[in-house]
């Protein structure tokens, strides 16, 4: 299943200004029974899901094929790059003929190996900005997010906004997940296009863990 894990960025979504949080590994939450909606205390925790969201809304899929689309770019140019130091060298040996002296054949071998460095750097260099695009998608998504969450939060009476994508949460109640109404916010402002079976499958609530 292709999704991109949200935990890598270790954000926390907050609510109000001038609230700190640690960044923990990601675990799951176990939901505890729903209780009569009720006034919360100044401080209540709001609980999402950021995954979630993702997934009902394509965004996991559309972000995956993004990810893939830059790295089939630099793949290319990698490719580019290699079959040029190749077509140095084999000039090089063409230049030389076939009695290579004791000097040309050291030459060739220093060629070959600053390739194989330059390469490997290049190599790095990609892998590095591959994951940085990784991550600016992800941070755009939870930006794009984060307003939604907030005034959800807001209506409900809860002032912090936690995460279970990247927060240790062993047990909370349902009526502070503000998941499902956040997505339907952030539904209604995407532009209106006619739903795919895809699309529907995608949108249905993931089960429970049971």
């Amino acid at each position: 299943m292709r999704t991109i894990a949200f935990s890598i960025l270790g954000l926390l979504l907050l609510a109000s200004t001038g609230c700190n949080s640690e960044k923990t590994d990601a675990a799951t939450a176990e939901k505890t029974d729903a209780q009569p909606a009720a006034p919360q205390p100044l401080g209540a925790v709001a609980v999402i899901d950021l995954d979630e969201i993702a997934r009902r809304l394509g965004r996991d899929v559309s972000m995956e094929k993004a990810v893939k689309q830059q790295e089939t770019q630099l793949n290319q140019q990698l490719q580019t790059v290699q079959a040029s130091y190749n077509q140095q060298i084999n000039e090089k040996k063409l230049e030389f003929g076939d009695a290579l002296n004791e000097e040309d054949a050291k030459l060739l071998l220093t060629m070959k190996r600053q390739a194989n460095l330059n390469l490997n750097d290049a190599r790095r260099r990609a892998q590095n900005e591959l994951t940085q695009h990784r991550f600016k998608l992800i941070s755009l998504f939870r930006e794009e997010v984060k307003p939604v969450a907030r005034d959800v939060a807001k209506s409900k009476g809860l002032s912090i906004i936690v995460t279970r994508n990247d927060t240790v949460i062993y047990a909370y109640d349902t009526a502070v997940d503000i998941t499902d109404e956040v997505f339907e916010k952030v539904l209604a402002r995407q532009p209106k296009k006619a739903p795919t079976a895809a699309d529907r499958v995608a949108r249905e609530p993931a089960p429970a863990p049971r």
